[in-house]
């Protein structure tokens, strides 16, 4: 889901060791440089920005505040941090991560030919989430040799980060309970009278104050065919209210649909007898297209919500949506260790509009759900329990 980003990262992002050990993340870069190893890499560059630096703060827990960052991984030595948040944030900036060098980027071009001469004569640079640089500094690096003809390894990447350790886990679970302190907040608004943007005002509020690092949101003010972020407050309150928000926790995401007051019958009904049989199916070794085929089994003719398309979801983590992708035409079995929102939406003319979701860890003998709607309502009623 496409929302609103943040214009500062304001939550406790500082690294504690306590939560994901030192160990750890040397056990990440040691898969990369095996990977580098053995495809003749001298080092790698991981670039990570505000919206999204999922990449770099898997291999250095460093989080952009203000702009973008580019972490130097030689296949031997240490890693570097280039910040393009500026002098005055570097402290702030180290407080992050567990790397000792970071180091303003003023003059990018510069700092990566001081860094390729270290690797020495030949060196040849993986490039990690370059795809999402922006122009001016892929141009910048485009002029120094060896990033001009960089290797995109970042699907190897995205690869490592889809089995999630037992603390990255945990910082998931927090997510979810945070989730869910904000949804009943939403409930609790609604029972009350509030408008559907004051509910979700709220409930953001609420999360905050609970420790969520961010949260983000989007409403319906259609009955659950649109959703839109809240621009302005407004005092539309009659009907159900359908938001989706998404909660970050020691810099890991979960999000979910949420409905609250009467649930629309069929199209609830409908989604909520095609998630529970999505939920039911999701185990080690299942693909995407029994996930389909379990959700069409019960939604029929129905036709799929536009926000949702014929997608079951996206996998969670330090991004919103990563690995394993439940939206494209592949068809990659499901893996233990994998976290996944799975999701389903109905907008038919005759049923009504709904959509509905879950998260799922998938573990060696079936799944553990981390986090699914409190008001289940349309899954009660469909036999979902």
């Amino acid at each position: 889901m496409q929302t609103m980003n943040p214009v500062l990262q304001v939550g406790a992002y500082d690294w504690n060791p306590d939560v994901v050990p030192p160990a750890e993340f040397q056990s990440r870069l040691s898969s990369l440089r095996e990977h580098m190893l053995a495809g003749g890499w001298s080092g790698a560059a991981v670039f990570g920005d505000r919206p999204d630096h999922g990449n770099l703060s898997y291999l250095t827990n460093f989080t952009p505040r203000l702009s973008g960052a580019l972490a130097l991984i030689p296949a031997k030595g240490d890693v570097r941090i280039l910040s393009f948040d500026g002098g005055r944030m570097i402290p702030a900036g180290k407080e992050t991560t567990w790397v000792d060098d970071v180091r303003p980027a003023k003059d990018l071009a510069a700092a990566t030919h001081e860094w390729i001469a270290e690797l020495g004569n030949g060196a040849r640079i993986a490039a990690i989430g370059f795809g999402a640089m922006p122009k001016g500094i892929f141009d910048s690096l485009a002029t120094v040799p060896g990033f001009a003809d960089a290797d995109d390894v970042t699907e190897f990447l995205l690869n490592l980060r889809r089995r999630k350790s037992p603390a990255e886990a945990a910082a998931i679970r927090g997510a979810a309970a945070l989730l869910t302190q904000a949804e009943a907040k939403i409930h609790a608004c609604r029972e009350e009278g509030a408008s559907f943007t004051a509910s979700v005002l709220s409930a953001e509020t609420a999360a905050r104050r609970a420790g969520a690092q961010d949260i983000r949101s989007l409403y319906s003010p259609d009955g659950g065919r649109t959703f839109i972020p809240v621009e302005h407050p407004t005092d539309a309150a009659e009907g159900p209210l359908a938001a989706y928000l998404a909660v970050r926790n020691r810099g890991y995401w979960v999000d979910g649909f949420i409905t609250a007051g009467a649930v629309g019958a069929p199209a609830g009904e409908a989604a909520g007898r095609a998630l529970q049989a999505m939920m039911d199916k999701a185990r080690d070794g299942a693909s995407i297209s029994d996930l389909r085929a379990a959700r069409n089994s019960r939604l029929g003719k129905m036709r799929a919500h536009d926000v949702v398309g014929d997608g079951c979801g996206s996998g969670l983590g330090l991004s919103l949506g990563e690995h394993p992708d439940l939206t494209d035409g592949s068809d990659l079995p499901l893996r233990s260790g994998d976290i996944c929102s799975l999701k389903v939406g109905v907008a038919d003319d005759e049923a009504g509009a709904a959509i509905i979701s879950a998260v799922v860890r998938i573990t060696g003998d079936g799944r553990e759900v981390l986090w699914q709607p409190v008001d289940r309502e349309s899954m009660a009623a469909a036999g979902g329990g």
